[in-house]
């Protein structure tokens, strides 16, 4: 599922820049993430990050609009003992984005996201073997666009919350703990 779901976004990503209307851009923000789950112990809180890439906005009709992006993301957490745990990862979501209004649009979206472990370290010690290659979860957000003639800027703020586990099973025990961040992004897009 996770193969069909890359290839179906490199196809989008490679085709949908060249079609007319579509918008293409660059954006970055903050990351404020951690983990969730039933075996993440009571301490365990909150790192900073960042994250940076391009986005596409293929509009469906006024309404609606298909909103595939390919991140550079920060994310992690802070253990128990302030040691701090680095994950790296190559994220694609695909956004469904309803927007309202014209000139300035406020929207709402939602979608799903697959990422690629890039790399991971705990307080400087590389810790890659520890964790899962993949992770996959579910982007829900808010923004606005602002038309600029030919281009938009764009402004949002989404929680992701990661649906596999992080962690690769020790001796055949599966922890449960997942990625959760929330982001704050800046960007602006070409009309072509």
């Amino acid at each position: 599922m996770k193969r069909i779901f890359l290839a179906i976004m490199l196809l989008i990503l490679t085709v949908t820049p060249i079609m007319a209307g579509n918008i293409v851009g660059l954006k970055g923000g903050l990351n404020i993430a951690t983990v969730k789950g039933d075996d993440i112990a009571d301490g365990v809180s909150t790192k900073t990050g960042f994250n940076l890439g391009a986005f596409f906005m293929i509009p469906v009709n006024e309404i609606l609009t298909i909103q595939p992006e390919i991140l550079y993301s920060s994310k992690g957490y802070t253990g128990t003992t302030d040691k701090v745990a680095n994950l790296n990862y190559l994220e694609i979501p695909v956004l469904l984005k309803f927007s309202f209004g014209e000139g300035v649009k406020p929207s709402i979206f939602v979608g799903p996201y697959l990422s690629m472990l890039l790399s991971a370290d705990y307080n400087g010690s590389d810790v890659k073997d520890s964790f899962e290659s993949t992770d996959f979860g579910i982007v829900i957000g808010a923004g606005i666009d602002i038309d600029m003639g030919d281009g938009v800027f764009t402004i949002d703020g989404r929680y992701s919350l990661g649906l596999s586990n992080n962690f690769k099973p020790v001796l055949g025990t599966t922890f449960d703990a997942k990625n959760a961040n929330i982001s704050i992004s800046i960007g602006y897009g070409v009309k072509f």
